[in-house]
């Protein structure tokens, strides 16, 4: 709709970008989408985010990560930006530096965990995939405490499958009635 009122708007030819690729998986179209959002507007950080999440998918590992980090220059507060940066890092099994991003995206949410509420759950997933598991299952405790509605997915999360066998984890499934 946007567009048949206005052809120059990056951000309805991005979402048009991002609804071609997630939901009719039509990469083509959706690439087309990206490069005329960016054409358009080569500021607009969430173009460049969405077109590595495409590049990443299909396979563009290295191109995934140059949009990432060009997303990252434009917006390098947004932790959702820092995040796939990561992920674009560990697809292409640079794990060394996917760390690195996921610890500053870690750090972004502590920070604004003392501003705002952050969900414990999410920075337990963090700290899990970082390989630091008592600090993921300190958070999943807090997590607990808050009463995080993430914790109804706790047993089939597979983000924690390594965490199983804990112990820890065994009794958190059991006060959230998951065991």
């Amino acid at each position: 709709m946007a567009l048949s009122i206005d052809d120059t708007l990056a951000e309805a030819h991005a979402s048009l970008a991002h609804v071609k690729h997630r939901y009719s998986w039509d990469y083509g179209g959706a690439e087309a989408e990206f490069k005329r959002a960016i054409e358009l507007n080569p500021a607009y950080p969430p173009a460049h985010q969405w077109y590595a999440n495409l590049l990443n998918y299909t396979g563009r590992r290295e191109e995934a990560i140059e949009e990432a980090r060009l997303s990252q220059r434009l917006d390098p507060l947004s932790l959702i930006i820092n995040s796939v940066l990561g992920f674009n890092y560990y697809f292409a099994r640079r794990y060394d530096e996917a760390i690195v991003a996921c610890e500053k995206t870690l750090e972004e949410l502590k920070g604004l965990s003392r501003q705002s509420y952050v969900s414990a759950y999410h920075l337990a997933f963090l700290y899990h995939g970082l390989g630091d598991k008592d600090r993921a299952l300190d958070y999943l405790e807090r997590a607990y405490e808050e009463r995080s509605s993430s914790m109804i997915a706790l047993k089939v999360d597979r983000v924690f499958e390594s965490l199983h066998t804990e112990l820890r984890f065994q009794n958190l499934l059991r006060r959230v009635g998951l065991q």
